[in-house]
């Protein structure tokens, strides 16, 4: 007898198969646009490498380093990616706990 649980759970199972089977490495990096500011790891790399993003075409990202040239880079390639926003934490405890103070 077919219940709805023996039903579903294949079809669940198979549409979470789909899903993760269409997943690519630009879609895990969103925020990697054209100026902006990252600190990433990977295979290709000889550790740390920070720089500011000058391009991004298909799989790949030309980074502009400050005491280096341009490094061209495969997105596939990447361990981590760290992204600067601008502010800093510390920064931003600073202002809250002088907030508090004052209150």
């Amino acid at each position: 007898m077919l219940t709805p649980r023996r039903v579903l759970s294949p079809l669940l199972s198979l549409m979470l198969a789909l899903s993760l089977a269409g997943t690519r490495a630009e879609a895990q990096y969103p925020e990697l646009q054209p100026g902006t500011t990252i600190r990433m790891r990977g295979s290709q790399l000889a550790g740390t490498v920070r720089g500011i993003i000058v391009a991004r075409s298909g799989d790949s990202l030309t980074v502009a380093r400050t005491n280096a040239g341009p490094l061209t880079i495969a997105i596939s390639s990447l361990n981590s990616v760290d992204v600067f926003r601008g502010k800093s934490r510390g920064r931003g405890a600073l202002r809250g706990a002088l907030w508090g103070v004052g209150v």
